[in-house]
């Protein structure tokens, strides 16, 4: 195999070898692969050259000019519209054509003695004849003489006393000058060879020096490839040989080894894929029996652990199978039961979706009824608000001392103004009659009430039939609203008890849902439905929420359950439910009707107002200062308080010398006035501890007290009754601001008139009474250094 592989190398390399010397002399040998392309048009070439000879030495005859040679191509195929004398077209020669311009093989050197041989270029003498008939040599020629110049140095520096006495292969000039500096054209040098060439033969160089570097670099790459073809093949016919027992003992091998060095890169892995022992093998001296019996020890280690792993996974997985399979027969003992579940879900799915789609639709109709309640309640208190301002408008009218002067009198007015002028003041003064009266049969007496403190209420009898007959209309067609709907759906009994089954039934997916805080949005529309003739602003039309079914049937809800203990109840998901509910509906509607219906003037109205906000504060855990309704609620007293600030309060200004009488009309309406203006700081104070001090104190204290009301009591001519209209300012001021010593700086301009008084009391007779009257209220609201100074007057 080896003798056959040799043959065909040498083979190969006979064919390629091209030598630019005699047959005699050794030299360097040059190797060349050409291509049958290649071999193809050197002859054309070659052809062409001695066509182009044979055409010059006839036109020449002996001449020896310098030759320029033309670009060298093949042969062209004739055209037939050109005549056939023409000269033959220069080719262009591109790629390996290129390359193999002017170059022949050793085969072409067996021509016929008819065709002129091409020089060898061996002996100098043959060079310089190449170079007088004006040919070029080419790089392969340059590059063997410069090889001979180059060993020739060489063989000089190795004997610098030895002087050659033929001039063959002398390639070095004087001193042997290294090939190097053989191609520097700067120094003088007799035995450099001058080239004179033409341009053309110039060109034709450069060319054959870029078709030999390409050339060299081919070869390196075709040299490389076939190393690499040649190595595989020696790769695959080892494998063939390598027989089974070998491979398999080459594998116990590689176990025996330690497991770092099995698995280094150079290791059994380099062994496995080069078996025929090139390869570093271990030394015979390491293999010992200690070192056997170790290696055996540690691979039974490493399999015993590998084999304690493999145990835990069955175990493992036989626990899971066991694990896996009780869970199978628990699921399926519990199967009837999760269907039975699954079936309750799906209907109380399908109720709550019914429910949702009924509410959906009942909740225009509930909106439109309580809309028409309100616009009921509404109109019956503007008809009272407009006829009080409307009574003092004609009382202003009346008295106004400029409207007399200017000689305005009812007998210049129409006779439809005039009439209902003096109708409104026929009954304005019936009113107040039976009201004195009302109180003279009270318990009380009534000796004590000022006039003007109490609310004029009082409606007519058409005007509480009509009321009651709208009342009437719309609670007719609440009734009616669930008229066509099941049980299940229009009732809170019904609803409760789906709701309460379920909790019965799964507590904890009851939890899950959060049924407890979607619940009272469910109830709503059912308790808005009973809530909607509840008022209470008005007498008898408030009853106590305690007493509506709706709250009996929501403080039941979920109770008939057997844990009733204190921590069951704190636990109860529902125990807020009420709460919920009354914060969800009840605040919502308190809010509407102070915004429309609630009339800030009246003391009635106010005092069931708060005393209904302070008792849901302290009942219901829900209604607090961070409830959003709350906030709304109060929000909407602030803004009433504020518009009846702007139109409801009036007090009159008359000299001194008109109110020195108190049974003038002039007199009586300052004073019913003035009290009107206690009334509604009264109303305004009753909201401490529900509305913010620094809010409350502005609106009483800065609007009311300062801005309307301090004016016209400067007006007051005797001082023991304006003593007495400060004492209904200071009762009606709480205590729970004043306890500090410091006082209120809303209250600097009343503790000032307070002083004031005492000074002008001070120079009368009968001053005791009053003075100490002023001292009380000194030292009610704080005033400590005008205190003093008062007592100090009644020393």
């Amino acid at each position: 195999m080896d003798t056959k592989l040799e043959k065909k190398k040498k083979k190969k390399r006979e064919t390629a070898v091209v030598s630019f010397m005699d047959e005699e002399e050794e030299g360097e040998v040059f190797q060349v692969k050409k291509s049958s392309q290649s071999r193809r048009l050197a002859k054309q070439i070659e052809k062409e050259k001695r066509r182009r000879e044979m055409l010059e030495k006839e036109a020449s005859n002996g001449n020896e000019a310098d030759i320029k040679l033309e670009p060298v191509s093949p042969p062209a195929v004739p055209n037939a519209a050109e005549p056939a004398e023409s000269a033959p077209r220069p080719a262009v020669l591109s790629g390996r054509a290129a390359e193999m311009a002017g170059y022949h093989s050793s085969d072409e050197d067996e021509k016929p003695a008819g065709r002129r041989p091409l020089h060898r270029f061996t002996p100098r003498a043959s060079l310089d004849n190449v170079l007088k008939d004006g040919a070029i040599p080419d790089a392969a020629t340059i590059h063997a003489v410069r090889k001979r110049r180059e060993q020739a140095r060489r063989q000089q520096e190795a004997a610098p006393n030895f002087v050659p006495l033929s001039q063959d292969g002398a390639g070095s000039g004087a001193g042997g000058r290294p090939a190097h500096q053989e191609d520097d054209d700067s120094g003088p040098d007799d035995d450099r060879v001058t080239f004179t060439v033409s341009t053309a033969a110039r060109d034709r160089e450069a060319r054959r020096d870029q078709f030999n570097a390409a050339r060299d670099q081919e070869d390196e790459h075709a040299s490389d490839g076939d190393d690499k073809e040649l190595a595989r093949w020696e790769n695959q016919q080892i494998k063939k040989a390598f027989s089974g027992p070998q491979l398999a003992s080459v594998t116990a091998e590689h176990y025996l080894l330690p497991t770092g060095e099995a698995d280094e890169p150079g290791g059994a892995a380099t062994r496995l894929a080069d078996p025929l022992g090139r390869r570093q093998r271990r030394p015979l001296a390491e293999l010992t029996p200690h070192a056997v019996r170790q290696r055996l020890q540690q691979k039974l280690g490493e399999l015993r652990l590998a084999q304690s792993g493999h145990v835990a996974a069955r175990d493992r997985a036989l626990d899971d199978l066991v694990s896996g399979q009780s869970e199978i027969d628990r699921l399926e003992r519990e199967a009837p039961r999760a269907f039975r579940r699954y079936q309750y879900y799906q209907d109380i799915r399908g109720y709550v979706t019914d429910l949702i789609e009924c509410f959906d639709e009942k909740m225009a109709l509930i909106e439109e009824l309580e809309g028409r309640m309100l616009e009921v309640l509404r109109a019956r208190s503007q008809k009272l608000i407009l006829r009080r301002r409307a009574d003092v408008r004609d009382q202003r009218m009346e008295l106004d001392s400029s409207t007399q002067r200017a000689g305005v009198h009812y007998s210049e007015q129409s006779a439809d103004e005039v009439a209902s002028r003096r109708r409104r003041a026929a009954e304005r003064e019936g009113r107040r009659t039976r009201r004195r009266r009302a109180r003279e049969l009270s318990a009380s007496g009534g000796a004590d009430h000022p006039d003007g403190l109490s609310s004029d209420d009082e409606t007519a009898a058409t005007d509480g039939d009509q009321f009651q007959k709208d009342r009437d209309a719309v609670l007719h067609d609440a009734a009616a609203v669930m008229a066509d709907v099941e049980e299940d759906f229009s009732t809170l009994a019904g609803v409760c008890r789906h709701f309460v089954e379920w909790r019965r039934i799964d507590a904890q997916a009851y939890r899950d849902a959060y049924v407890s805080l979607s619940l009272p949005r469910a109830l709503a529309p059912l308790v808005r439905l009973q809530m909607l003739a509840w008022n209470p602003l008005a007498e008898g039309e408030c009853p106590e929420l305690e007493s509506h079914a709706w709250f009996a049937e929501l403080v039941v809800f979920g109770a008939d359950r057997a844990a009733d203990s204190e921590e069951a109840l704190r636990d109860d998901p529902d125990c807020l439910l009420v709460s919920r509910v009354l914060e969800r509906v009840v605040l919502p509607k308190m809010t509407a009707l102070v915004d429309q219906v609630w009339d800030p003037m009246s003391n009635a109205q106010t005092l069931r107002l708060v005393h209904l906000v302070r008792q849901l504060v302290r009942d219901y855990p829900t209604v607090s200062g961070t409830s959003g309704q709350l906030r709304r609620l109060l929000q909407a007293v602030v803004t009433a308080f504020k518009a009846s600030i702007k139109d409801d309060v009036f007090v009159p200004r008359f000299p001194k010398q008109v109110l020195e009488s108190r049974s003038t009309p002039a007199a009586a309406f300052f004073y019913r006035q003035f009290t009107s203006c206690v009334k509604l700081l009264g109303n305004m104070l009753s909201w401490t501890e529900l509305l913010g001090d620094a809010c409350l104190q502005q609106l009483a204290l800065g609007d009311l007290l300062n801005d309307s009301m301090l004016l016209p009591l400067t007006l007051v001519p005797d001082p023991v009754e304006a003593v007495n209209k400060c004492k209904l300012v200071a009762s009606a001021l709480p205590r729970a601001w004043f306890q500090g010593d410091a006082s209120l700086p809303q209250l600097n301009m009343f503790v000032s008139y307070l002083t004031m008084l005492a000074v002008q009391l001070n120079k009368t007779a009968s001053k005791t009474t009053p003075l100490k009257a002023i001292v009380a209220i000194l030292k009610k609201v704080g005033a400590t250094e005008a205190h003093s100074k008062v007592s100090a007057m009644l020393e």
